[in-house]
């Protein structure tokens, strides 16, 4: 082969390698915008599916918070209707539904707190029993539902007498009431339960058919102790209720006191049956 036929080959496997090294080149810029387009239609279908997450994700969490919000309201109410059980209850255990004073077991409550009170400060601590005179006449004559509101009224007259923060006011039974007054010396609750007295006899309530008074009466019963020693509820009350008993047998509508013998001591003015008249007689009440 001469040297032009070796030229012209050599030109011919040249442009050969060339054509083929074109092709690939062409194939490979193909290929190259197919996965540029692959990986495009990827990136677009991965943003809709991160949008379509975090949508999802949003509303998972704002389901999420309004589950609980309402989850957290229904404990607030769930909570206050606790409360007002509970208020109830405490109301039921503690409180007179008819009156709404204290009752007899808070009352007992009370004063058994206030004894151990006046034993440690060497305070005085009085009682006073109070009980409607012919209360269950009065029942019989007028009806229980102005029976009701004659012990409604008795309850709102001994609030209205009865009124310093430390005062216990209570019904133990039917329509006696009794008041705990700390701090009260023997001749100063002889002095309130005759107030006391009189505030009803004022009222002047219509009850016909009761001798002179014509009108509903109270009788009191007062015991005052500075107790040296523990003394039991109970006792006191006892004392306070003999001394009721006596102010009923010598007619009602009166006041009377009485102090427990070996259990208290009190000031020195003070008797059994106090000798003096500390409010002005009314009707065929008084102290005595």
């Amino acid at each position: 082969m001469d040297a032009l036929g070796l030229v012209i080959l050599v030109l011919l496997v040249g442009s050969a390698m060339l054509i083929f090294q074109v092709m690939r080149l062409r194939d490979q810029l193909r290929v190259s915008r197919e996965l540029k387009g692959a990986a495009e239609s990827e990136a677009r279908q991965l943003r809709v599916l991160m949008a379509q997450s975090e949508k999802a994700a949003e509303r998972r969490a704002r389901h999420r918070v309004t589950t609980l919000m309402q989850r957290s309201q229904q404990v607030e109410r769930e909570r206050d209707a606790l409360e007002q059980s509970n208020t109830k209850l405490r109301r039921l255990v503690q409180v007179d539904d008819l009156t709404g004073v204290a009752n007899v077991r808070e009352l007992g409550h009370a004063l058994d707190s206030e004894l151990r009170r006046a034993q440690r400060a060497m305070r005085p601590v009085s009682l006073i029993i109070c009980d409607l005179d012919d209360f269950k006449r009065f029942n019989r004559k007028y009806g229980h539902d102005r029976g009701d509101d004659l012990l409604k009224r008795t309850a709102h007259l001994a609030q209205s007498v009865f009124r310093r923060g430390g005062d216990h006011i209570g019904r133990i039974a039917g329509d006696r009431f009794a008041v705990i007054t700390p701090d009260t010396d023997y001749r100063s609750a002889l002095r309130q339960a005759e107030t006391m007295r009189q505030r009803i006899w004022e009222s002047a309530i219509p009850f016909e058919d009761t001798g002179e008074a014509g009108r509903v009466t109270l009788s009191l019963g007062v015991t005052s102790l500075l107790p040296d020693k523990p003394v039991k509820p109970y006792q006191v009350f006892e004392r306070a209720i003999l001394a009721l008993r006596l102010a009923k047998q010598r007619g009602g509508n009166r006041v009377r006191g009485d102090r427990p013998e070996g259990t208290h001591r009190t000031d020195s003015a003070s008797t059994t049956e106090h000798p003096s008249r500390v409010a002005t007689r009314e009707g065929t009440g008084g102290i005595g």
